[in-house]
């Protein structure tokens, strides 16, 4: 297991190195100027500043060397924990995206608790009672969960629970730590939003894992010699279905902390997605890179554990 872990880490960093570079060169090619960002223009308007001034920026941000030259500084920089510094704000960008990734993490995390919460109660119902109510019923919540789109769903919901109802706020955000309860009522509707399509991905699956399972014989042999059908249900049937849907589990937690854009700016949400969308209007390179760099490690990682799980949830699997 040790071995496997070691061998799977050190395949990320060529990933990583890879990511890297496609993200230095597509920042080198879009178009915009981060000297007239730095100037405080736009990052397309070159009126109101000198050729003088505007040279001293460009050999200020390094821009008057080699792309290759540039990339290898950056990466090296990366690697000491300079990540740059952003063009808007003047701040490290290193701590800029320290300050937004607990919100992040915050968010995706809950989100996934309402994607488990909801899928497996869902896909045992509906793999027990095939075909009959209970399957229907999880099933149209399944296809309606993937038809309906992120920023219909989230407009409903604060029509619904913060305009009309007043039950909860519509934008907003609340320190964890010093406002608990003001941050549970600030999560549950992004989190619900965030984790319904996933919820609804994750239903299907497990159902038809489920039916597979309620199809073999160790399970027709459990049923026979009695054993109570809850046990049944979740310890035999349930468990081994989670080894074909874990890596479902994993691509959605991946989803759900990088693909969460929408709803962190429907919801005012702030984190790192919701930066990153504000670095892309500003023309804010160092944080585009540095933003889209930690999206990129933590998928990367989480599919690393998602990998380790299968040893925990499944002893009969092996790793070459």
């Amino acid at each position: 297991m040790l071995n496997y872990a070691a061998s799977r880490l050190l395949q990320v960093i060529p990933v990583m190195v890879i990511v890297t570079l496609i993200v230095f060169l597509l920042m080198s090619l879009v178009p915009g100027d981060p000297v007239l960002v730095l100037a405080g223009f736009g990052p397309e308007d070159r009126q109101g500043i000198s050729q003088e001034q505007y040279d001293a920026l460009v050999n200020r941000l390094g821009l008057d060397q080699p792309i290759h030259v540039r990339y290898f500084q950056w990466l090296g920089n990366i690697f000491r924990g300079d990540w740059g510094i952003s063009l808007t704000s003047q701040r490290p960008v290193l701590t800029e995206l320290l300050s937004r990734y607990p919100a992040t993490i915050y968010l995706a995390a809950s989100a996934m608790l309402v994607t488990l919460f909801m899928a497996i109660p869902l896909s045992i119902l509906a793999a027990r009672f095939q075909n009959k109510i209970p399957d229907y019923s999880a099933m149209s919540f399944a296809v309606l969960g993937l038809s309906i789109p992120n920023f219909w769903l989230g407009l409903i919901l604060i029509l619904v629970f913060s305009l009309h109802l007043g039950w909860l706020p519509s934008i907003g955000y609340a320190d964890p730590f010093d406002q608990p309860l003001e941050f549970l009522r600030h999560i549950i509707l992004p989190a619900v939003v965030l984790g319904a399509a996933s919820a609804a991905q994750l239903t299907r699956y497990l159902r038809s894992g489920m039916l597979e399972q309620l199809g073999e014989d160790y399970i027709r042999m459990a049923y026979a010699k009695g054993l109570p059908e809850l046990l049944i249900m979740f310890k035999y049937a349930f468990r081994n279905s989670l080894i074909a849907a874990i890596t479902v589990i994993g691509l959605e937690i991946g989803q759900l902390l990088g693909g969460s854009t929408i709803v962190e700016v429907l919801f005012g949400w702030p984190g790192v997605a919701k930066m990153l969308l504000d670095g892309i209007y500003s023309r804010d390179f160092p944080l585009i890179q540095g933003a889209v760099l930690v999206l990129a490690a933590t998928y990367v990682l989480v599919n690393l554990l998602v990998d380790l799980l299968y040893r925990w949830i499944d002893p009969r699997v092996r790793f070459s």
